[in-house]
């Protein structure tokens, strides 16, 4: 048997194994990281086979949300009305792809960045963990029902599961220890989160008007998106080819050859609203084999970045959705309040990560920023005495952020790769690629719809 540096640690991952069943969909915040003994072997260029001990990272994420999990999961990750929570503990090893924010990276570059206190959310269903998402641009953002008001803090009601009122009025539930759990917010409870208002917040409406921060007070019982202040202009170095996106579109190594993640994508949204559409569905490496799947769907009118497939190029395309539509803001999952903040999607020249399951062409998981950037593209050049950089992007119809752009580039600006701090003469050159992100106040947008129950 293997042997693990913390002996809890394999104790942990034996329980989670358990009770594991067929869907485990969460975001959370890494509490405490360890690491896993594992030996492999390894073959030398003369045939030689030795044995090596890797260190594998264990990550324990106590989970904040989950739009859907099995029952048998969905009881043992969150927190009950007790107090009680348990960790979920993976090693790093376990996920099929890695990504922060929009940039796919290798699990030996995701195990250089990840720290106890950041955002992750995961997918794994019929026993692949699909992909381990950080969030690094706005880890501070929140979401749910506004509750409270006054000294200068607002209080946020944020749903832990999407079960539906009926069912919970249904007091269905699993038998544990000879007590009924009822899935709702009765045993599970909305998280509470606490947030400070500076006197400079905005407060901005579903129709795009910007009031001030005292209108506020009077959105009580309605669903909010908290976007923390920006105090510095933050610039952003992608890494080449919008990060190792092999690993992610060309990887045959995933369970059963299936190719999992084969369509995932990176893409500026186009539309305002989800086309409906025909369209084959059936992955290329289907098609020759069992024929082409014209179905009726959902698409994205989208202008692809990079992924998808290794046989598109970048330009205007059509991403079909899968009937089950994950999205995910800011690393938070969206689903409970989904028509709510909706216009954070759909927004023309809004960056997309669309990944799939189960060897599909259509995406079910849909992450985007709160954030749209001020400018973004390839850097032609740069003037240090103005500060004005010149980018250029793909001219993308119907985008105005596309295209020839320039901004100026403020003194405290601050400049990160992969959320990492990066020197500035490192950035400010010809060839790179750079997102730019305004300095901005506080910022509370205001939904259109309630969510079911939260905070009742």
């Amino acid at each position: 048997m293997k042997k693990c540096v913390m002996s809890a640690a394999c104790i942990a991952l034996m329980c989670v194994s358990q009770i594991q069943a067929s869907s485990t969909i969460y975001d959370g915040v890494i509490e405490s990281m360890g690491s896993v003994s594992r030996k492999e072997k390894i073959r030398s260029e003369d045939g030689k086979v030795s044995k090596v001990v890797r260190q594998i990272p264990l990550l324990k994420i106590r989970s904040q949300c989950s739009p859907y999990s099995s029952e048998s999961v969905h009881q043992n990750i969150m927190t009950r009305s007790d107090g009680l929570y348990h960790t979920n503990n993976r090693m790093l090893s376990d996920f099929r792809s890695y990504f922060v924010d929009e940039v796919p990276v290798p699990m030996e570059e995701m195990s250089k960045i990840l720290k106890p206190g950041m955002r992750v959310n995961t997918f794994e269903n019929r026993a692949p963990w699909y992909f381990l998402y950080v969030e690094l641009r706005n880890p501070q953002s929140r979401t749910g029902r506004l509750i409270e008001v006054s000294e200068g803090k607002a209080v946020l009601a944020r749903p832990q599961h999407q079960y539906a009122k009926e069912r919970t009025e249904m007091n269905l539930g699993t038998l544990e220890d000879g007590q009924v759990v009822h899935f709702g917010d009765r045993s599970f409870p909305p998280m509470i989160h606490e947030v400070m208002i500076p006197e400079n917040s905005e407060v901005i409406l579903a129709d795009g008007q910007v009031h001030s921060v005292e209108l506020l007070a009077e959105m009580t019982g309605k669903p909010v998106f908290y976007q923390a202040e920006r105090v510095r202009q933050r610039v952003e170095l992608i890494p080449e080819g919008f990060g190792a996106w092999d690993v992610v579109t060309q990887n045959d190594s995933f369970l059963g050859g299936i190719k999992q993640m084969e369509y995932s994508a990176y893409f500026v949204n186009i539309g305002e609203e989800f086309l409906q559409t025909e369209m084959n569905t059936r992955p290329l490496h289907k098609i020759e084999s069992q024929g082409e799947k014209v179905q009726k769907v959902r698409a994205y009118d989208a202008f692809l970045l990079a992924g998808w497939h290794e046989s598109y190029s970048s330009g205007p395309l059509k991403v079909p959705t899968y009937a089950s539509m994950w999205n995910v803001i800011d690393g938070m999952y969206m689903n409970r309040d989904r028509s709510a903040f909706s216009f954070m999607q759909t927004t023309p020249g809004r960056h997309v990560v669309g990944t799939p399951r189960r060897g599909r062409m259509t995406s079910d998981h849909f992450r985007v920023s709160s954030e749209l950037p001020a400018a973004w593209g390839e850097v032609i050049s740069y003037d240090e005495e103005s500060g004005l950089l010149t980018l250029k992007a793909p001219l993308i119809e119907g985008v105005t952020l596309s295209g020839k752009q320039t901004v100026q580039v403020q003194k405290d600006a601050e400049f990160v790769r992969l959320g990492q701090p990066v020197e500035r003469e490192s950035v400010l050159k010809p060839g790179t690629q750079l997102k730019v992100f305004a300095a901005h106040p506080a910022r509370f947008f205001l939904g259109e719809a309630a969510m079911d129950s939260a905070g009742k």
